[in-house]
């Protein structure tokens, strides 16, 4: 079953989608012009995408002499134990925020990364261009993490750190037991 609670553009929209073992993805999402924020289905699987619809980047394989794109996304597959595999293409890593620390997944750029949030973590995914034109909005809210991510509402969350910039997008993901949904 999946709930959407849309908003226009450019505001934070929610997505609740649940799980067999009542527990439910919260996937709360904002899309900036020319950059996507979606979910879908993929062999049964949520799969979140937060990106640039700029075309990609040049990468060049110097072994074979071609020049190629390289999408700027990041793909989240989310299971239903809990865990998610975050790929990047030429974007930034995702934030897991628990509550005593933050890590990157992926930890390095390149293969996929996996890790298990539990409910109350949550997963801070942003776009390429978001994570370059956010600085002082980021670094304010890093500062305050994990409490202030982890406590406040996700879509208060997202339209904050985009308040001043009409680029890029991001998604912020969350694990809850069904009896604890706003």
């Amino acid at each position: 079953m999946s709930t959407v609670a849309a908003r226009p553009r450019g505001l934070a929209r929610r997505h609740l989608v649940t799980g067999p073992d009542a527990v439910t993805w919260e996937v709360t999402m904002l899309q900036q012009a020319g950059a996507q924020a979606v979910t879908g289905r993929v062999d049964g699987r949520l799969v979140v995408t937060v990106g640039d619809d700029t075309g990609g980047l040049d990468d060049t394989d110097l072994d074979a002499g071609a020049v190629t794109r390289v999408p700027c996304r990041t793909d989240v597959a989310c299971l239903d134990d809990g865990e998610v595999v975050v790929r990047s293409w030429a974007a930034p890593p995702a934030l897991l925020v628990t509550p005593d620390d933050v890590h990157l997944v992926p930890e390095t750029p390149g293969p996929p990364g996996s890790a298990r949030i539990a409910c109350g973590e949550r997963l801070l995914v942003l776009s390429a261009e978001a994570y370059e034109t956010l600085p002082a909005s980021l670094v304010t809210l890093l500062r305050s993490l994990p409490s202030r991510l982890l406590h406040t509402d996700p879509a208060v969350v997202l339209e904050t750190l985009f308040a001043e910039i009409p680029v890029g997008s991001g998604a912020l993901l969350e694990r809850r037991a069904l009896r604890s949904l706003r």
